[in-house]
Formats: structure tokens, sequence, C-alpha cells
């Protein structure tokens, strides 16, 4: 870690019902600029609720899930420059097939 903050995805908007999935993003921040989020990460029994102006940083790998309950925008950010997660989705709440937002590339 080199103490700066270095953005993954900036903007990501969801409509209520939509998803975003980081997979092994532990240390990674979600800062949400405006609505309302529910996030839950594998293995970890909490449920966090985010508004606007609120953030998380993730503290667990695994599969982390960020819910939007009403129309949100959200940036991601990461302690480290390269390999910040293994992958970032986003599932819009109507759309068939996840949209790619970041993958580390090798």
């Amino acid at each position: 870690m080199n103490g700066t903050e270095c953005i993954v995805r900036g903007s990501v908007e969801l409509g209520r019902g939509g998803k975003l999935k980081i997979e092994d993003g532990r240390e990674m921040l979600v800062y949400v600029w405006k609505g309302k989020v529910w996030l839950t990460q594998e293995g970890d029994r909490r449920d966090v609720v985010l508004r606007a102006g609120e953030w998380f940083r993730l503290d667990c790998n695994g599969v982390a899930v960020v819910t939007a309950l009403a129309g949100c925008a959200l940036t991601l950010t990461s302690p480290y420059e390269e390999r910040q997660a293994s992958a970032v989705e986003v599932y819009p709440r109507a759309a068939r097939a996840p949209r790619t937002l970041y993958r580390p590339v090798h």
C-alpha cells in the first residue's frame, strides 16, 4: 500500500434493484454519492446499509454484492495501483447478462 487511493471505477450508476458484484476486492472502498445501497460480503453475517456520503471498505475476500435500494451513484477505489480485485461486474435490474467493469490485465 502506498497511502493513496486509486480509482478503480468512478461514477457507477445503478437503478433500484441493480447489483454490483466484486470478486476478491478486499480493501476496496465503496463510496456512495447518491441513493442508498445494501452491501454484503461472503462469509460475513453483517448487512451494511450505506446512504449518500457514506462509505465502506471491504474487509473480506470472496464475493461482495452491492444492491441499490434506490437509484444510486457510487465510486470504487483501492489502496493498490494494480490487481484491485479479480473482477467487478454490474447487473442492471432488467439485464440478462452482467457487464464487466473491471478485470485485471495479466
